[in-house]
């Protein structure tokens, strides 16, 4: 067995694993993994930014897509992507002949070995709730329950409704601290800790955002500078499914304010091309849960935020 990163050669392989690994996923979440392999298609057709800091090794580069290779075929996969405070593992997949034989679990030693080395203190992935066999994996590797997060599809029209009079505006250069104070405080210590750290502006990367080109706004409610509620609209263009953030309320917004925010963002996904909006929402935003199910979104399953510490003396998150 062959372990090494990416080429441009695995991507006609590597789009049909994925097509046949993440499919049920995708069509729970509202997303297209098959995307993902489109751009990287883009990135490693010429020697731009990524391919050299993936050439470079350890030192450079935000993202770490590794193979594993057998005979000429694709036998795994793992990405790894590193954020500020953690580094965030998917695209974990065995091709069929070569599973039960620990391709896996030395995609992900090394994912791990490499964030360590670039000194991120945790490393974070999601699993379906239903897929025991991974979990067992993660499990066995030190892997600890951090959050339960659920999916939610609007698949009705969706560029209807933009509340103006409700409030719901683009977020200004005054609202950015207070709406992480008002992001950090919607969520456990433990995630804070894990995801978010000690920085100061509110979360935007994907699993995937090295290789795609996302456009997003940043949506809120309140005066400028005291924002009550806050929700990002975030779109591929390639694509047909609109994504938002699990929006994030202050008490003080009343239930059409918070419904008027989340209208907004769907409008703007509309104007954008969406057919369908998806959204991950943790299972502690219970307030969320609520609006988006009286707009119409409805749960289409549910995934489990898993942590290991990995630098020493780091802890539990």
């Amino acid at each position: 067995m062959i372990y090494r990163s990416v080429r441009r050669s695995d991507l006609p392989a590597l789009e049909r694993e994925i097509r046949r690994n993440f499919a049920e996923e995708d069509d729970r979440s509202g997303y297209d993994s098959v995307e993902l392999v489109r751009g990287l298609n883009r990135s490693l057709r010429f020697p731009g930014a990524l391919l050299w800091a993936i050439r470079r090794g350890l030192h450079a580069s935000s993202a770490y897509f590794l193979v594993a290779q057998e005979g000429g075929e694709l036998a795994g996969t793992t990405l790894l992507t590193l954020a500020s405070t953690h580094a965030y593992v998917s695209v974990v997949m065995t091709s069929p002949p070569y599973r039960r034989r620990g391709v896996a679990r030395h995609l992900l030693a090394w994912a791990e070995e490499i964030a360590r080395r670039r000194g991120r203190p945790y490393v974070v992935l999601d699993v379906q709730t239903t897929n025991l066999p991974a979990r067992k994996l993660y499990q066995s590797r030190g892997y600890l329950p951090l959050r339960s997060l659920r999916w939610f599809l609007h698949d009705g029209p969706i560029g209807e409704g933009r509340d103006e009079d409700m409030g719901a505006r683009a977020a200004q250069e005054e609202d950015l601290l207070p709406l992480w104070r008002l992001w950090l405080a919607s969520h456990p210590e433990e995630v804070r800790r894990a995801l978010f750290g000690d920085g100061d502006r509110l979360p935007r990367s994907t699993a995937s955002e090295p290789f795609q080109r996302a456009e997003s706004v940043s949506w809120c409610l309140g005066p400028v500078g005291r924002p009550t509620g806050y929700v990002q609209s975030i779109w591929l263009p390639p694509l047909r499914v609109g994504r938002i953030s699990s929006p994030v309320f202050a008490p003080e917004a009343s239930p059409g304010a918070r419904r008027g925010l989340i209208r907004q963002a769907m409008a703007w996904l509309g104007e954008h091309g969406a057919q369908k909006v998806a959204a991950e929402v943790p299972r502690y935003h219970e307030d969320s849960v609520r609006e988006l199910t009286s707009l119409g979104f409805h749960p289409t399953g549910e995934i489990e935020t898993l942590c290991r510490p990995l630098l020493r003396g780091g802890g539990s998150p």
